[in-house]
C-alpha cells in the first residue's frame, strides 16, 4: 500500500508523516495540476494495481480519488465508505440520545415540540461537515426573526446531529476525549487530543475502543478515525462515541499515526510517541494541561457556520466582517451587529436631468 499526499497542498503540519513514508519507501505524491502521480524525486510513476491510501484536503479528496481509479490504482477507501462514515450516526447507535436531522426538519413545529420532550430546553448540535457545533437553545428554532432560526431557512437539506448536552469528565490534563486510528479494521494507536502532553491510556478506553470497532466489521467501512469521549449525564458517567471522522484528512495528536501501527496503546513506555512527534519530543511534557479550542469553521463558503456568521454580522448571507467575533449568544439576535450601510458608499450618477439648474454669474 502507498500513502499518496497532494504536493500542490501546503503539508507544512503534516511535513514529518511525509518524511517518514518517504524514508519506509511507501509514500507517493500526487500533482493535481497535471494529474499525475510522482516519487518523491518527482518522476512520473505507474500507480496500476497499487492500493493507493490518499491523505489530502476534504475539498480535494474526490478528484484524488477519481484519478486514482482512472489511472489502474486501487483507493483504500471508496466515495461510498467515506460517506458512510460522514453520515456514522445512521449506523452507529451511542448510549446518548441522538437524532440526524436536515434544516428543513428543525423548521417543523412537530419536530421541535418533540425535540423540546426529549431534550428540554437546549441541546447539543453539529453539523455533518463538522463546521459548526455548539449549545442550541430549543428558543432558538420558535424565534423566526432570529439569525439562527434565518440561516437554518437557507440550509433545507444541511444534515446536523443532535444529541443530548453532557459534561465531559476531566482529569490533571483537562478533557477526557481520545482519537483513535482505524486502518484495515484494527487499531493503530489512541491520543488524548494534544501534541505535547505525555500521557497513558486507562485500559478501559481500550477496551471500550475494542468493542466498538469489533462491533462494526462487516458493517462499516475499515479505515476511519474515532474519537470517544467520558462524560456525566443525570449522574451517572459513561465512555461513549463522540464521532467518527474520515481518515484522509484527520489530523494527528500526539500518538497518532496512520503509517504505523503502535506495538504500546496503552503507552506504557516513556516517551513512546508517534514518530511523526519524534522531532519534537524535547518539547513534550507530563504536566500541564490539554487546551483545545474547537473554533466553528465561519471562514468557508457556502457552509452553515459562514452563513450563520454573515446572518449574526449584518444580517444577510454572502457578506462578511473579517475578523469579526460571534458568541452564540449572537444566534439570538434579531439585529445584525454592524450596519452594513455604514460599509456602503452611495454610488452617484452624473445624470444632467437630475441636476439641479445652476444660475449662471453675471459678469
Amino acid at each position: 500500500m502507498k500513502y499518496c499526499y497532494d504536493k500542490n497542498l501546503p503539508w507544512t503540519y503534516s511535513k514529518n508523516e511525509m518524511e517518514l513514508v518517504k524514508q519506509k519507501g511507501n509514500g507517493i505524491l500526487y500533482d493535481s495540476e497535471l494529474h499525475r502521480f510522482e516519487d518523491f524525486d518527482h518522476n512520473e510513476i505507474d500507480i496500476t494495481g497499487e492500493v493507493i491510501f490518499p491523505r489530502t484536503g476534504v475539498a480535494q479528496i474526490y478528484d484524488l480519488l477519481d484519478d486514482i481509479v482512472r489511472q489502474g490504482g486501487t483507493p483504500a477507501f471508496s466515495k461510498d465508505e467515506m460517506e458512510q462514515v460522514r453520515k456514522w450516526p445512521k449506523y452507529v447507535q451511542t448510549k446518548r440520545t441522538g437524532h440526524m436531522l436536515t434544516g428543513k426538519d428543525l423548521l417543523d413545529e412537530e419536530v421541535i415540540e418533540r425535540l423540546e420532550q426529549i431534550y428540554g430546553t437546549e441541546f447539543f448540535m453539529k453539523t455533518l461537515r463538522k463546521d459548526f457545533s455548539g449549545i442550541i437553545p430549543i428558543e432558538l428554532l420558535k424565534d423566526k426573526e432570529c439569525a439562527f432560526y434565518k440561516t437554518l431557512v437557507h440550509h433545507p437539506d444541511t444534515e446536523f446531529f443532535i444529541s443530548e448536552k453532557v459534561n465531559i469528565e476531566q482529569d490533571q490534563y483537562g478533557k477526557k476525549e481520545y482519537r483513535c486510528f482505524v486502518v484495515d479494521g484494527e487499531i493503530y494507536n489512541i491520543s488524548r487530543f494534544t501534541s505535547r502532553i505525555l500521557h497513558e491510556i486507562d485500559p478501559q478506553v481500550l477496551e471500550k475502543l475494542q468493542n466498538i470497532v469489533a462491533s462494526l466489521k462487516g458493517s462499516f467501512p475499515k479505515n476511519y478515525v474515532l474519537d470517544v469521549f467520558e462524560y456525566e449525564l443525570n449522574g451517572e458517567k459513561d465512555l461513549d462515541v463522540l464521532e467518527f471522522n474520515s481518515i484522509d484528512a484527520s489530523g494527528l495528536y500526539l500518538y497518532n499515526s496512520c503509517i504505523e501501527k503502535s506495538d504500546d496503546l496503552l503507552h506504557k513506555k516513556p516517551r513512546h510517541v508517534a514518530t511523526e512527534f519524534r522531532s519534537s519530543l524535547e518539547d513534550c511534557t507530563s504536566e500541564g494541561k490539554i487546551t483545545i479550542d474547537r473554533q466553528n469553521l465561519y471562514s468557508i463558503p457556502d457552509t452553515f457556520s459562514n452563513d450563520l456568521s454573515c446572518m449574526c454580522t449584518v444580517g444577510i448571507l454572502g457578506v462578511r466582517v473579517f475578523d469579526a467575533h460571534i458568541s452564540p449568544e449572537d444566534f439570538g439576535r434579531h439585529v445584525p451587529i454592524f450596519n452594513i450601510g455604514k460599509f456602503v458608499n452611495p454610488v452617484k450618477f452624473d445624470d444632467d436631468l437630475a441636476r439641479h439648474p445652476v444660475k449662471e454669474k453675471k459678469m
